[in-house]
């Protein structure tokens, strides 16, 4: 069986409850479902389906990760089959149990499987082959990391990237082409950023001022305008500047009840002139909005 070497050009980062990989720009999500337990994400290209990301918890009281992988490898391609699967070595040394399987004839499907001591986590990425290259084993599974629940998230889909606080989980999400939005909650406390491109088109169609009262109505059934819009600049991580407008909103007294929800809302609408895009953003506090601001356009 002759490998070949395959010939990829400018790559993207993929970045999704916690899982961090490098795939080809062409690749985008077509599919994504679940949360941080468990779930999946399918990325294709203009023509096909092309990557497969699955994951889950492992729950085993004495657990082995080869054993495990050679078992979910057979479940995956069958017990012929993964015979012919074979131990591949990483450098990272929290993913364990790293097994691939290459389909001898194309096309077909290459599946890897790994566990991460990280997060517990079992992980499987699935290759739609169209011919015998090398792009999962040495494109694609070294690329492959992971974060621990305790540290802060990276997310990135979409073009856009940003870093989610220690101990924030995902809490709702919308991808459009063109308007992504992440929102993260926590304990009493939220954020979330909405991302819109481009912000050129964006802008002629209503200035910043807008798009924030726009988002502010959005949240007036729990929470109500205080003072008027004060402008706001913001530094990320690489130097980009980003300005606009901030202002504040008070919980709502019938809400009192609802303990999830922050007594004080911060909301912003920022220009991010380097990359053309606008940015509506959220959270419990100032310092909140600062950090993830700072993170977001930022190579995840």
């Amino acid at each position: 069986m002759a490998i070949r070497q395959s010939a990829i050009g400018s790559r993207q980062s993929i970045a999704w409850h916690g899982w961090r990989l490098s795939v080809p720009r062409e690749w985008n999500p077509v599919r994504v479902e679940g949360g941080w337990p468990s779930g999946f994400v399918l990325l294709a290209d203009l023509h096909r389906p092309r990557l497969g990301l699955r994951w889950g918890v492992v729950k085993e009281r004495r657990f082995d990760a080869c054993d495990w992988a050679r078992r979910t490898i057979r479940d995956e391609v069958g017990q012929l089959a993964a015979r012919e699967a074979k131990a591949l070595r990483l450098e990272d040394e929290n993913l364990k149990g790293s097994t691939l399987y290459v389909d001898p004839d194309a096309p077909g499907r290459d599946v890897w499987v790994g566990y991460s001591r990280a997060s517990a986590r079992g992980v499987e990425l699935i290759y739609h082959a169209q011919r015998r290259d090398d792009v999962l084993a040495e494109r694609v599974v070294p690329t492959l990391s992971d974060a621990a629940p305790g540290e802060p998230t990276p997310w990135a889909i979409f073009d856009l990237s940003c870093v989610a606080p220690a101990g924030m989980r995902l809490k709702s999400h919308q991808l459009n082409a063109g308007d992504v939005r992440l929102s993260f909650a926590d304990r009493g406390r939220l954020a979330g950023v909405r991302q819109v491109a481009v912000a050129r088109l964006a802008l002629a169609r209503m200035p910043l001022e807008a798009w924030l009262a726009t988002e502010l109505r959005s949240k007036s059934l729990h929470f109500r305008g205080v003072g008027n819009p004060d402008e706001i600049a913001h530094e990320a991580v690489d130097g980009r500047s980003l300005v606009g407008f901030c202002r504040s909103m008070r919980r709502r007294r019938r809400f009192c009840f609802m303990r999830g929800l922050p007594i004080e809302l911060f909301v912003g609408a920022l220009h991010d002139a380097d990359r053309d895009r606008l940015l509506i953003v959220h959270a419990s506090s100032r310092e909140l909005i600062r950090e993830v601001v700072r993170s977001v356009g930022c190579r995840a």
